[in-house]
């Protein structure tokens, strides 16, 4: 039975929270049922109560192994080498429009959710663990942008607001995570830039998250607060000089903060198939919301995936 408990998010992370109530000798005496001379050398928990699951790294012959047990030390999975399922997903976004003179567009985006060897993928975030330990971990990563920007070409018929305008509706962007886990939370810290030079600006974010296991299904709230520079807002919602006519007068946009609250879900239905989803609200900055470029600061979401587990 393969069974994944990672899940996305544009924003979506690893909802799993280390184990405290399952020791390392203990650790060690399952593997020890389980294999012939391994070394247990990490230990992580998914879930709570009775649906929740252990999963325990080990060494053996200077290769990694992996096993998922439940609270009663039965086997659940078993993974020969460094390798955790990946999931495969087809999602579609569907946002209010913040800009003006722009519909309302679902959005297809393709979602990898899993991890491999020292590699993980969240979504639209992918990395790699430089370090990790049960309380903390620090990886460089990778960020696609698909949920912010315009399309210029997309505009209202008669509008001539994003006239000589280029559409912004995709960016990639570089830097850094580090990922606490705490007791019942998690606290992630990213910091990244263009890597583009479409705007050559930095992004800071930082957000709190407290995964629940109901009824089967994996339950994350979180709230999240990023900072965008002045770079940034000026690429996605300044107006520059030479662009400037009477509909859409000169704008300097300075650095901001904005802030967003989201549910994250994601059930099994199936032994190979997930369900995953996402409702949010963000509240744009007012270095934002004064863009004429913007028609209102107060963003509604719903993010709706369906994935195979390899």
């Amino acid at each position: 039975m393969k069974r994944s408990i990672l899940i996305l998010p544009g924003m979506f992370v690893c909802i799993s929270q280390f184990a405290y109530s399952l020791t390392l000798v203990e650790a060690q005496s399952i593997i020890d049922g389980h294999s012939n001379g391994g070394v247990a050398t990490g230990i992580r928990t998914f879930g709570g109560g009775e649906t929740q699951v252990h999963e325990i790294e080990y060494v053996l012959d200077k290769k990694e192994y992996e096993i998922h047990v439940d609270n009663q030390g039965q086997l659940i999975d078993h993974y020969y080498g460094p390798r955790l399922p990946v999931t495969m997903s087809l999602a579609v976004n569907v946002s209010d429009q913040i800009y003006a003179d722009q519909d309302v567009d679902p959005t297809a985006i393709p979602v990898i959710i899993g991890d491999w060897g020292r590699f993980w993928f969240r979504g639209l975030n992918h990395g790699f663990y430089a370090y990790r330990n049960r309380l903390v971990s620090i990886s460089p990563m990778i960020k696609l942008n698909f949920d912010r920007g315009y399309e210029a070409s997309e505009a209202n018929s008669g509008s001539t607001l994003y006239d000589d305008f280029d559409d912004t509706t995709f960016n990639v962007t570089a830097g850094a995570q580090i990922l606490f886990n705490l007791r019942a939370t998690q606290l992630e810290i990213n910091l990244v830039t263009d890597v583009l030079n479409e705007h050559n600006g930095n992004i800071a974010e930082i957000a709190l998250s407290a995964p629940l296991m109901i009824g089967g299904v994996l339950i994350k709230p979180e709230v999240r607060f990023s900072y965008n520079d002045s770079d940034v807002n000026q690429y996605y919602f300044g107006v520059n000089q030479r662009f400037s006519n009477t509909q859409r007068p000169v704008y300097f946009a300075d650095s901001g903060v904005n802030a967003e609250v989201g549910v994250i879900g994601m059930w099994n239905f199936l032994p190979d198939w997930q369900i995953l989803g996402k409702v949010g609200y963000r509240r744009y900055d007012d270095s934002i919301e004064d863009s004429p470029l913007i028609d209102e600061a107060d963003e509604y979401s719903v993010f709706f995936g369906l994935g195979y587990v390899f």
